[in-house]
């Protein structure tokens, strides 16, 4: 399952990022998903190690138990609700993410079940900002007290 947001851009020129994810999933199957983010850019830390599938394709693993700021102490396993390929399986056996409150709630679960995360080495992507995104738009425009127009 491929996830997208609109606040997001691809690189003109992002090549193979679909074949590359399926790879790096295909050959993990404790992969729950692949990260599309410019490491460069991107905050959650990675293993140093660079790992490659079979057909040469460079990504690494998130590290679990990261610390990104705020109060409750929770930490971050490398789940994200940014761009990606997710395993549906796994999205399924995770049940309805909106039960666990926010996408650093769903965290725990995720470390539960044995799951980790992957980014490209060479991401396609980068976060356009909150700013930019014109979900309040189209949800106005395609809506009309709680029913799709």
């Amino acid at each position: 399952m491929l996830h997208l947001e609109d606040d997001w851009a691809f690189d003109p020129e992002a090549g193979s990022f679909l074949r590359d994810s399926l790879a790096v999933l295909a050959e993990n199957p404790s992969c729950f998903q692949v990260h599309l983010r410019h490491r460069a850019s991107s905050v959650h830390p990675v293993h140093a190690t660079e790992l490659r599938t079979k057909d040469g394709v460079a990504y690494r693993r998130l590290l679990y138990d990261w610390a990104a700021g705020g109060d409750e102490g929770l930490r971050w396993q490398g789940f994200s609700l940014g761009p990606g390929l997710r395993r549906l399986s796994h999205i399924r056996a995770l049940g309805d993410l909106e039960t666990y409150g926010s996408e650093i709630h769903v965290q725990a679960a995720f470390k539960s079940f044995g799951l980790w995360a992957a980014a490209l080495e060479h991401g396609v992507l980068e976060h356009t900002g909150d700013n930019y995104s014109q979900r309040v738009v189209w949800e106005s425009s395609t809506t009309r007290a709680g029913k799709v127009v």
